[in-house]
């Protein structure tokens, strides 16, 4: 399944997000979490000051091909440590307290067996 979502209120999401952190998880206490458009630009020879802050960047870059798409992404940056808290997690699930009346689905599309 394939879809769009649109978010009408990002700062309102981000709080949401924010506020559903775990804090008794090392991952996810006092984690950074930032709304960042993607960058068109994997692949590409970059200038260095580009390559300043290189983990929002790793969180965004997609190849120039799906320039297309104007996406932004919600990249959460934790201060857990591999040797005090053993190995991340795959996937952070987060669930948001109540309905989000500031988000639809824009387009969706299902996918048919062949």
């Amino acid at each position: 399944m394939e879809g769009v979502v649109k978010i009408d209120d990002a700062e309102r999401l981000l709080d949401n997000i924010r506020s559903a952190l775990e804090a008794n998880d090392p991952w996810q206490h006092g984690a950074c979490v930032m709304l960042r458009p993607v960058e068109y630009t994997k692949g590409l020879e970059l200038p260095p000051s580009v390559c300043d802050n290189p983990v929002p960047l790793a969180a965004t870059q997609k190849p120039p091909a799906y320039s297309y798409q104007h996406e932004l992404r919600i990249a959460l940056i934790s201060y857990g440590t591999w040797q005090v808290d053993g190995p991340p997690p795959d996937f952070i699930w987060e669930r948001l307290p109540r309905k989000l009346d500031y988000a639809r689905i824009a387009t969706l599309r299902l996918a048919t067996a062949p």
